[in-house]
């Protein structure tokens, strides 16, 4: 408090920049064998670690999709901020927590600070969108074909939310260790004013890699459009049921 001519004056400080590794978390059904993968498969194709934002307000959608894609992922965990819903609870999965809250803003730093933590010998790491159904195996396939390696990134934000595939090297580029609730710039806002490059969104033949929200029509997704495809934007639960048990080979 300071005193002036016009009275006293309450000076209240902005909050500061939170360290992120000052931010506790516990981790759960996360087994060491999983953290000591090999960096890339036998068979060439380079590993991938998915993350996803496990919202209470989208039960439904987190549930789906942890049912069906995300355990195809050479690692994958649920990230919550506070209670974990209990039906989530059995999937692998860290929580955050921090005094001042807020920590949701910064989700997409702090979710790749976990993934490189977790699962440090990940090729690339993805944060998934809870809409998306994502086929893995073509996502790696088409990332061995590219020869994508290096600091390479795509952004495939839906609907304000971020989502984004990223190679490690490219992260280890990037200054993501804090938290500033006050001006915070999105890490995919980040990579498009670096000299990091960006992996296109369609094949050689311009046949769609991201089949977007807006250029797909309600059921009646063709998962054979390209042999590439293989990320579908805006997918309800009973959706991404329904394309897990196309794409999934029958035994």
């Amino acid at each position: 408090v300071e005193e002036s001519s016009a009275g006293a004056e309450i000076h209240v400080p902005k909050p500061g920049p939170i360290a992120l590794s000052d931010v506790r978390w516990t981790s759960a059904n996360i087994g060491e064998e999983e953290k000591e993968k090999k960096r890339s498969l036998t068979d060439g194709h380079p590993t991938v670690a998915c993350v996803l934002h496990a919202r209470r307000s989208r039960l439904q959608q987190v549930l789906a999709t942890s049912q069906t894609w995300l355990p195809t992922c050479d690692f994958h965990a649920l990230i919550s901020f506070g209670e974990i819903a209990e039906q989530l609870k059995s999937f692998p999965q860290a929580r955050f927590t921090h005094p001042s809250g807020g920590l949701e803003k910064c989700f997409d730093r702090i979710a790749l600070n976990l993934s490189t933590t977790l699962f440090p010998h990940a090729d690339w790491h993805f944060l998934a969108s809870d809409d998306s159904f994502v086929m893995v195996d073509r996502l790696r396939e088409w990332l061995r074909q590219q020869k994508a390696s290096g600091a390479s990134y795509l952004d495939i934000s839906s609907d304000g939310r971020p989502a984004l595939l990223i190679s490690d090297e490219a992260i280890g580029s990037l200054n993501i260790t804090e938290c500033d609730q006050t001006a915070i710039v999105a890490v995919g806002s980040l990579l498009k004013r670096s000299d990091l490059s960006s992996l296109p969104s369609v094949d050689s033949m311009n046949r769609p890699i991201i089949l977007r929200g807006e250029t797909r029509s309600k059921m009646a997704v063709n998962l054979s459009l390209s042999p590439h495809l293989s990320i579908v934007q805006r997918v309800s639960p009973s959706e991404m049921t329904l394309m897990h048990h196309i794409h999934t080979p029958q035994t």
